[in-house]
């Protein structure tokens, strides 16, 4: 029998994944070190010794050698240049095709002798940028394996926009033909966290953060109208005038705050840069991290019933492995 594995390197963690030849998850492996440990450290070895130990893992747990192995596919921040091997990045639109011609086989023997293959990120612009273009610059690594996975459930030949929140929150834009035009990205997650665990708030929320069990729509919706009708920061403030003055629990005092912070992403959806190719507002498609979809889907239900949304789950339960095998395919790999 004959294996494949799949790299999903990101900013603070490093995921691996056997897969068996039906496409069968046999093990996994994780380390709490991604691209970030390099920047601290300056030294790429960290990296290197935790994709090395997380392979090695796999391959003992199921008593294979690498032999077993007919190609590792690998995807995230694991290809900028802190990471494994730097890709440039592909310019928006961009086909499925032209991710899967975008692939790189880079061999690197200190980790392990079984070749890499790399999948490139996607990028809004190319060119030079400078202070009168850069806001319409962002980039992805990561996120086009997984919209890859997507695209089979999103309905043909209609242009969309597809929210993965989490702790950088991306909202990516595919036209008619579904390819992906790019992206725009938000620290909507990580300024929560912030906020949260780590201000003035914390006291106010107990470090409890908003979750699927505890979700409260009535205070997360309270929350976007008190942020938009004054300003994110006075709202969050506020969030400490409500438990002072009103005795509102910390579960509610988390979901107001999730709620302020959620108003940022409905200002990014309400650019003109999410309109059409005909000026007309394309569908809002919510996948990803709950409750950030729950709350955005309840959001854009009350401030603007016209426009089409949909919570879309996904079919598969690992997206970026599923978008590095369609890839795969696409190019032979596989």
């Amino acid at each position: 029998m004959q294996y494949c594995i799949t790299v999903d390197g990101g900013t603070t963690n490093t995921r691996t994944i056997l897969w068996n030849n039906a496409f069968e998850e046999c093990a996994h492996a994780q380390r709490q070190v991604g691209i970030r440990d390099v920047a601290t450290s300056q030294t790429k070895q960290v990296l290197f010794t935790a994709v090395k130990e997380c392979l090695e893992e796999m391959l003992a747990d199921q008593k294979i050698t690498y032999k077993d192995i007919s190609c590792i596919l690998a995807a995230g921040m694991i290809t900028s240049d802190l990471g494994l091997y730097q890709l440039d990045h592909l310019v928006g639109p961009v086909t499925k095709e032209d991710l899967a011609a975008g692939m790189q086989k880079i061999a690197i023997p200190e980790i392990c002798p079984v070749p890499f293959w790399f999948i490139p990120g996607i990028k809004n612009m190319g060119g030079k940028i400078d202070e009168s273009n850069f806001t319409k610059m962002d980039m992805m690594r990561g996120e086009e394996v997984e919209m890859v996975a997507l695209m089979a459930q999103l309905q043909p030949d209609r242009e969309c926009v597809v929210v993965l929140p989490g702790s950088h929150s991306k909202f990516i834009m595919l036209d008619k033909k579904q390819r992906i035009v790019g992206c725009l990205t938000s620290l909507t997650g990580e300024l929560y966290a912030l906020l949260v665990t780590n201000s003035i708030l914390s006291s106010t929320t107990n470090k409890i953060f908003a979750t699927p069990d505890n979700y409260n729509r009535d205070m997360c919706l309270l929350g976007y109208k008190t942020a938009k009708e004054s300003s994110v920061g006075r709202a969050a403030f506020s969030t400490r005038i409500l438990k002072n003055f009103t005795g509102i629990s910390e579960i509610e005092a988390t979901n107001f705050l999730l709620g302020v912070v959620l108003s940022n992403d409905i200002s990014l959806l309400e650019q003109q840069a999410f309109f059409g190719e005909t000026g007309q507002k394309p569908l809002i498609v919510l996948t990803g991290k709950e409750p950030f979809r729950q709350g955005l889907y309840d959001i854009l239900k009350l401030d603007a019933p016209q426009r089409e949304v949909e919570l879309l789950e996904p079919r598969c339960k690992n997206m970026s492995a599923q978008g590095c095998f369609i890839l795969a395919k696409i190019r032979g790999i596989i």
